[in-house]
């Protein structure tokens, strides 16, 4: 029997469908980890079988073909026209399966991966629907060569004010000045955050935590490496908590029983590395503890937010044990997501696959008849180490005398401003990034005693915009719908006008588009 569909979810589809009927052939959909992809992308699948087109679909792990293909089967779609099937998989049967109508793709942001790229340039002539709570990679790709637009979900924030989300508290190492947050919102710095964390690398004893924070709740751990999964296993098992370790390496069949079992809340918490991340979906879990640190916001947002997904009264528990947020921002983090190459995420070391061109944070380690291999995450394919390329040591440094504080909702809003008011404003043709960024910065000054150097953020935001984009080329539609949207979402607030954005504009274009072309005439290029 299908499901209900709610009205944000309705939203998105009739989004998708509107972008195919304009003329555009590959359309990406980025929506929070939780808000029900499975049933929209049912939904959309299904419209298509019934009118007998054929549709892929492409996961990037096996495990994840038969939860899927459950999903497909209970909404009512006609599975005679449908392949679920892994990445590698369809690309070792190029041209062996009828021609796809649709080629749909979970977890899109793996998508500039070779083995992707290969199966999409194959069948070109296909339309291609990707999903992604988090459209960046840790290479800071863009992927205006894979889809032709995005279209954005409600945000996570939105989510859980109306109760399609559930709502958490988050618990972590503090680096705030608490006494002299009244008077000028204490040290937060780089510095102090640097400070905090050199410390060590993992705070405060994870089981004597969960007590305190968590006591009683089933939760997901993640670790940094197996062999400290199966060491807090241990921890807990000791203190007499019902825990077991899984990953990658566990046999099929012994991962599916321990897999079923904590479903049905045999254990209470479930150790891994990074296997129940995407895709795994535990609606019962309440906590989760952050035992690795991760510089890919892809890999926090899908561990930090498995359990939230919602249920009446249920409040999540996020234990953080090693400062991710300081990097990343909490789940309700407002982020700017764009096809263009991401500025904002940082060019971090990542590992990158020879064979299959995939990019991910670390490899898979395995051991054979006493030769080590590294395995890629993406594909599978093995490669010998040889001495002079040992991974170096992944002991991480333990502070348990460290204590986690609640992150409170004031100590939220001022992290995430700092971290947005402190992004580079060279956004082309992102006004709508712009404007945050300069609301953020205003809002800042005013949460720190100081009197704000720009007094209307959103009207300066604008200025910002046209100088920085070259206007022969805009398109004046487009942008009077983005103020439509910022007047919007900041007229609460900043009581500002769509007519008045409008005039304003408008009246700002000549001004600078004639300063352009001066700039051309006389140098060449545009200031």
């Amino acid at each position: 029997m299908a499901y209900e569909l709610y009205g944000y979810q309705k939203e998105i589809i009739y989004k998708v469908w509107h972008e195919f009927a304009h003329g555009k052939k590959a359309v990406m959909v980025v929506s929070p980890a939780g808000s029900g992809k499975s049933v929209i992308i049912s939904d959309i699948i299904k419209t298509l079988t019934d009118e007998k087109k054929y549709v892929y679909f492409m996961v990037h792990r096996k495990e994840l073909v038969e939860q899927i293909r459950a999903d497909l089967i209970a909404s009512d779609v006609n599975m005679d026209y449908v392949t679920v099937t892994s990445v590698i998989k369809l690309k070792n049967r190029l041209g062996k399966l009828p021609d796809p109508y649709m080629i749909v793709t979970d977890e899109t942001h793996h998508s500039k991966a070779n083995s992707y790229m290969e199966i999409y340039k194959y069948y070109d002539k296909a339309l291609r629907l990707g999903f992604t709570a988090t459209p960046v990679r840790l290479s800071g790709e863009g992927f205006k060569d894979v889809y032709d637009t995005m279209v954005e979900g409600k945000s996570v924030k939105w989510l859980i004010e109306n109760h399609y989300l559930a709502p958490f508290k988050y618990y972590s190492l503090s680096v705030l000045n608490r006494k002299k947050l009244k008077k000028n919102r204490g040290e937060y710095t780089n510095k102090s955050i640097s400070s905090a964390l050199d410390q060590a690398d993992i705070f405060g004893k994870v089981v004597d935590t969960y007590l305190d924070k968590a006591k009683g709740q089933q939760a997901i751990l993640y670790a940094h490496s197996v062999e400290f999964s199966k060491k807090y296993a241990k921890e807990f098992q000791e203190a007499g908590i019902s825990a077991i370790h899984v990953d990658s390496e566990t046999p099929a069949e012994e991962r599916e029983r321990i897999m079923t079992g904590f479903k049905n809340k045999e254990y209470q918490i479930l150790c891994n590395v990074d296997l129940v991340s995407e895709g795994f979906n535990v609606p019962d879990c309440n906590t989760v503890i952050l035992m690795r640190p991760t510089e890919s916001l892809t890999v926090f947002i899908q561990q930090s937010m498995r359990g939230m997904r919602y249920r009446p009264n249920k409040q999540s528990i996020i234990i953080d044990h090693v400062g991710n947020y300081l990097k990343h921002g909490l789940p309700t983090t407002e982020h700017f997501w764009s096809l263009e190459k991401s500025k904002d995420e940082g060019q971090v070391e990542s590992c990158c696959c020879k064979i299959c061109k995939g990019v991910f944070e670390n490899w898979l380690t395995k051991k054979e008849d006493g030769i080590e291999y590294r395995v890629c995450p993406n594909c599978g394919h093995r490669f010998m180490v040889f001495e002079k390329e040992v991974e170096p040591n992944t002991d991480k440094v333990e502070d348990k005398d460290a204590k986690l504080e609640e992150i409170t909702a004031e100590d939220q809003e001022y992290l995430e401003l700092r971290k947005l008011a402190n992004s580079s404003v060279n956004f082309k043709w992102n006004i709508k990034r712009i404007v945050a960024i300069f609301v953020a910065k205003h809002k800042l000054s005013l949460m720190e005693g100081e009197v704000p150097k720009i007094k209307s953020p959103i009207y300066f935001a604008i200025r910002k915009f046209l100088e920085i984009n070259d206007l022969e080329t805009l398109n004046k539609g487009w942008l009077f719908n983005q103020l439509k949207e910022i007047s919007n979402h900041y007229n609460d607030e900043y009581k500002v006008n769509y007519n008045f954005l409008v005039q304003y504009t408008e009246k700002l274009i000549p001004e600078y588009l004639n300063k352009q072309r001066q700039a051309k005439r006389r140098y060449g290029y545009r200031c």
